[in-house]
């Protein structure tokens, strides 16, 4: 799954663009009815992408945790927003998302990263590799919002 739109990404809101599929178990970003409300559905229409099972199982584990935490802790707000503001039911900020993304690789890796660092890393490494067929490149440019050129993903 390449990455999404950054804005798509932090306003998932449970039931409502983060879908779990019953069938699978993974869990699906469904823009279908959300059309104006992002970018992305704003001028590329309804779409859904499906979330690898690995990030799937992360995110059960951290609904349930949220869930228990719900039960015990009186200050745990009762949002259906995946990320949002401390212990207010307020979706997360994109400075406070942009934020939350670097110090979480900087943890991982040591490097601070931002969204648009990640998706542009993808890009160059998708590009660079010679065995991709335009296809796929073209597949990859639709499903990140990109437009094609000449074949080839267009990364502006």
């Amino acid at each position: 799954m390449p990455p999404d739109r950054v804005g798509v990404i932090r306003q998932l809101q449970y039931g409502k663009t983060l879908i779990e599929d019953d069938d699978t178990g993974e869990y699906l970003i469904d823009l279908r009815h959300s059309r104006g409300l992002h970018k992305t559905s704003k001028f590329f229409g309804p779409t859904v992408t499906r979330i690898p099972l690995r990030v799937s199982r992360l995110i059960d584990t951290f609904q349930t945790a949220r869930k228990h935490l719900r039960k015990t802790v009186d200050t745990m707000p009762m949002t259906d927003f995946l990320f949002f503001c401390g212990n207010t039911d307020k979706l997360m900020g994109a400075s406070q998302f942009s934020q939350l993304t670097g110090k979480s690789f900087e943890g991982l890796t040591g490097r601070r990263c931002t969204m648009k660092l990640l998706r542009a890393a993808f890009v160059t490494w998708l590009r660079s590799r010679r065995d991709v067929p335009a296809e796929v490149l073209e597949s990859t440019a639709h499903a990140m919002k990109h437009g094609t050129f000449a074949g080839t993903l267009d990364c502006r």
